[in-house]
């Protein structure tokens, strides 16, 4: 596997640590992959010496201006992936390529742009054009998490943030590492120190970060201002958090910051370190007695996380973020409040006992909680790479060496009929399933021979509509396992979908009562990802006893009887048929949409149907769109609309010839011959004096499925050349 990481904006403060560290550990940790990995020039000779499979990429993007580097993100990268045949992307900076030709995994590290606080205490005070910039930056974050097919954020507080603003899909929360320190020896001999108490001299602190106006340094010197006015011991504080250093400049709160830290009072108690290099902090952890981070705003506050590494005591400002990071290996105060701040400070010191037991906490909790290995692998996860263990057997490779691969606890359920030049390459996908049942329609080639050679269990039941065969299906069949995978005969589960199944299927009984998965079109050699296409989702994977379908001649969804989860893998769907199946079979189609059409517009509609909302699932967003606004265009006008938005607005001609074939025959044909045949049914119903005269295709399916018979038990065929494993059952 090919991943590109995306860091070119990766330039000072966090964005340079954690890249840092993860390139070191991807170089570390040799699984397979190649990583080809774009940093600046000034952060790429801070990682070399690196292994073979990590290849460190130089630009300048990441100082160019906001145009050049949109460009370069969303054109110029974008046919570097093409060119170098990449499997995957991992965008690092909040801002993910749209359209992606690969999967995409998006870290949003950014908290500002969803923090209330910070929207509500510094927006207001900067001037238009920086709120104005604002303002963009932070849709195109929230259309970044809409386009990537995984979003990873590294605390759930960050994330539950980020969720407020939009409607994720897949989501990952993969907390950051930290490395051990490099002096343990050292460190002890630190942690016994402060242990002894800070008797006459001065308590030292310390606050690492980069100066922001979120980073809430006021509050901070002002504390140290109330702890050195009484007759108690005096704090002195080192910080990093320089409210002089030139980037600090853009922000509204730096001058207010710097007359604070000139006061009398306060200056001769701080010591402004400026930007560090990583072991001069080290030191600064080594030589404190107590760490203070009073930030407002962090997506996971990788400081917190170093401290609790080197056993100092914490004073974090009392938010999720703060507390999910650091839990019980911190004390808290309220993030506005100088004199509760000062008085947890002061508390703190006096309490040795305290002191040890944060210390002990905090060196405990970051061994077991942030590791660099860890994170590298959830995201060779989220980019697709199945794990060895788990996908053994499921392409072929155990059974070639004559080792039976394992079941799993899924029941697979496929509709067939004539469906000869397919179902081999459906049924062999899902190989890994513990059962497979085939519903055929009495077909007239060999698609039933073939399912029962490849062991699937074949039933024949004439045809009555797509929706009631599967809810017959689900009904009658005799399931062995509680979750279902629905399938076409044209589809295909990839192994790494197989995987994310099992792991599904095995999984104890709460959670989702089905998910969303969503497919790759392929189309005349060529997956099909712009035009509406990519990503549909579809309710494929449920618990049996907790789905039905809605009673309609075409466009049935799965109706949920409880919460639902997305997948992250695809599955292929391709039509081996000739292309003049696939006009036979949408003109038949287009017979059922004129009479779903008619039905809607005239009769009132279904009984048994999904939730119509806007703001709901996709398939309900759709069904919305539908009959709010689709059913109401002109019918001749809706087929240059419909193929206008698919084939410029929606970029379906990035996908070639294949994509203007398809455009031309699904986008314009089709609903053209929908809207004459709905005309055609109008006509016929002013004549015949009704409004809905019976659908063609409903006639002739039924016929050519033995409509003449009336009864409707099961009858067991008897056995034909199948093997055993076979079990072929004909019901009427």
């Amino acid at each position: 596997m090919k991943i590109v990481i995306n860091a070119a904006s990766a330039k000072m403060g966090g964005a340079v640590s954690y890249i840092a560290s993860l390139v070191r550990q991807l170089s570390a940790a040799d699984d397979g992959a190649e990583f080809l990995v774009f940093l600046p020039a000034e952060t790429a000779a801070k990682v070399d010496g690196l292994a073979g499979h990590v290849r460190v990429l130089s630009t300048g993007i990441g100082h160019a201006g906001a145009l050049r580097r949109l460009w370069w993100e969303q054109v110029t990268l974008r046919r570097f992936l093409k060119r170098e045949k990449v499997d995957a992307l991992y965008s690092t900076a909040n801002f993910a390529m749209f359209f992606c030709p690969v999967r995409q995994i998006l870290l949003v590290r950014n908290a500002l742009y969803f923090s209330k606080v910070c929207r509500e205490m510094f927006l207001p005070k900067h001037r238009l054009g920086y709120r104005l910039a604002f303002a963009l930056r932070r849709c195109l974050i929230v259309r970044s998490a809409r386009a990537a097919d995984v979003v990873m954020a590294p605390t759930r507080s960050m994330l539950n943030e980020l969720r407020g603003s939009v409607e994720l899909k897949t989501t990952v929360v993969n907390p950051y590492g930290v490395a051990a320190p490099k002096l343990p020896g050292k460190m002890r001999d630190e942690a016994a120190r402060r242990a002894e108490g800070a008797g006459n001299r001065a308590v030292r602190l310390l606050y690492v970060s980069l100066y922001s106006e979120h980073k809430n340094l006021s509050t901070l010197l002002k504390a140290l201002e109330i702890l050195n006015a009484g007759p108690g011991p005096k704090f002195k504080l080192t910080t990093t958090a320089d409210p002089a250093w030139p980037g600090a400049a853009w922000t509204v709160t730096h001058r207010e910051d710097i007359r604070l830290a000139r006061r009398p009072g306060i200056a001769e108690w701080v010591e402004f370190a400026g930007p560090l290099s990583a072991e001069d902090v080290a030191d600064l952890y080594g030589a404190v007695d107590i760490f203070v981070f009073p930030s407002l705003a962090e997506s996971f506050g990788f400081p917190m996380a170093e401290a609790m590494s080197y056993g100092l005591p914490i004073v974090a400002a009392d938010t999720p973020v703060n507390r999910e990071v650091c839990g019980r290996a911190a004390v808290y105060f309220d993030p506005l409040s100088a004199e509760d701040l000062a008085g947890r400070l002061q508390s703190l010191a006096a309490d040795n006992a305290l002191c040890r037991r944060l210390g002990a906490r905090g060196r405990e909790e970051a061994a077991a909680r942030f590791c660099w290995k860890a994170h590298a692998r959830q995201i060779l996860e989220a980019a697709g790479r199945p794990q060895p263990d788990t996908l053994r057997g499921y392409n072929g490779a155990a059974s070639a060496a004559g080792v039976n691969p394992p079941k799993e606890p899924v029941s697979v359920l496929v509709l067939t009929r004539n469906e000869e030049a397919n179902i081999a390459a459906c049924l062999e996908s899902v190989g890994w399933a513990g059962e497979v049942f085939v519903v055929d329609s009495f077909s007239t080639d060999r698609t039933v021979v073939i399912a029962e050679r490849l062991g699937a269990k074949v039933c024949v039941h004439r045809f009555r509509g797509y929706a009631a065969q599967r809810n017959w299906a689900l009904e009658h069949l005799p399931f062995s396992n509680d979750w279902v995978l629905m399938l076409d005969a044209d589809e295909r589960v990839p192994a790494a979908l197989a995987a994310e199944i099992a792991r599904v299927a095995r999984a104890p009984l709460e959670g989702p009562a089905g998910f969303y998965l969503k497919f790759r079109h392929i189309f005349l050699g060529r997956w099909l990802k712009h035009g509406g296409l990519y990503p549909t989702w579809l309710l494929r994977l449920f618990r049996r006893q907790r789905v039905r379908f809605e009673d309609r001649p075409i466009n049935e969804h799965a109706i949920l009887d409880g919460p639902a989860g997305y997948l992250q893998q695809p599955f292929d769907h391709e039509d081996r048929k000739p292309l003049a199946d696939w006009v036979a079979r949408h003109n038949r189609y287009a017979g059922l949409e004129a009479e779903e059409f008619l039905q809607e517009t005239l009769a009132g509609g279904y009984d048994s149907s999904i939730s119509i909302r806007f703001r709901g699932s996709q398939a309900e967003r759709k069904r919305w769109i539908k009959l709010k606004i689709w059913n109401r265009l002109p019918l001749l006008l809706r087929p240059f609309l419909f193929f206008f938005r698919n084939y410029f607005l929606k970029l379906g001609f990035l996908d070639g010839r294949p994509g203007l074939i398809y455009h031309v025959l699904w986008s314009f044909w089709y609903p053209f011959l929908v809207s004459a045949r709905i005309l055609e049914g109008r006509c016929v119903g002013r004549q015949a004096g009704e409004h809905r005269p019976q659908s063609p295709e409903t006639l002739s399916l039924a016929a050519a499925s033995g409509a003449a018979q009336e009864q409707d038990d099961w009858r067991v065929s008897a056995p034909g050349p199948a093997p055993t494993s076979g079990l072929r059952h004909t019901v009427l």
